[in-house]
């Protein structure tokens, strides 16, 4: 649950306003977190270690809105300084692997699911994360995948609805960018702006520095002990 979640239960909800508290997601952080000296993922999948690598994991849904990715790909497919990385499964799966069949695209691929620890080691050679969500929501989501790629210090472009407050959160903490995946347009303009820039170091870092004092399972922890406390002294 994220701030916007909970603002949203009480507007339609105002009953519920005593009974309602933020438990946001909280995640073990690995130390491990440095970039990967490695080229394991470029040597595998033959991408250039001049390309700057765009990584879209989990589930590839309905509200992952995957038609904007296919538009993507579809207008970046020239691009040799881009490549994209897509790894999960799902519904819409097969609209990216069409699109990539269909129109010769060489610096897109698609793979499955695979070990945690394989994502992992993935996520650590990539160079952004990416976070998209459906235009038409009007239901506040928080997509939990945006937390690997803080923990692993990699900045984050998010196209999503207007409703989330993921936008908020990733201005505050200055670990990426934002755009409305209503404009494709506006996306790809980010992808190939973030593709050169100099700043993707600091706002990886900036993300990690915001995991480590916001998401912490620490920090669910001291909910959960707070409210068995406060039990405790009603029983």
């Amino acid at each position: 649950m994220s701030l916007a979640n909970k603002q949203y239960l009480i507007k339609h909800n105002p009953f519920i306003i005593d009974k309602v508290e933020l438990f946001p997601n909280t995640k073990k952080l690995n130390n491990s977190f440095k970039p990967s000296d490695k080229n394991i993922m470029r040597e595998r999948y033959s991408i250039s270690n001049e390309a700057c690598v765009f990584v879209f994991g989990g589930n590839m849904g309905k509200p992952q809105y995957i038609d904007l990715l296919c538009a993507t790909i579809k207008q970046c497919k020239n691009e040799e300084n881009i490549f994209f990385l897509f790894i999960g499964s799902g519904t819409e799966r097969f609209k990216l692997e069409q699109t990539i069949n269909n129109n010769q695209i060489i610096n897109a691929v698609v793979i499955e699911s695979i070990p945690r620890n394989d994502y992992e080691q993935i996520i650590k050679e990539c160079d952004i994360g990416l976070i998209v969500l459906d235009p038409r929501f009007t239901i506040p989501n928080f997509p939990s995948r945006i937390l690997t790629f803080m923990e692993y210090a990699k900045p984050v472009l998010a196209a999503t609805d207007k409703v989330t407050d993921i936008k908020d959160m990733i201005e505050e903490a200055q670990c990426g960018e934002w755009v409305w995946s209503g404009s494709i347009d506006s996306f790809i303009s980010k992808i190939k702006e973030m593709a050169v820039s100099n700043d993707l170091p600091t706002k990886g870092s900036n993300g990690r520095r915001y995991i480590e004092e916001n998401f912490t399972v620490n920090y669910s922890v001291e909910i959960i002990e707070k409210h068995l406390k406060q039990l405790s002294e009603v029983i």
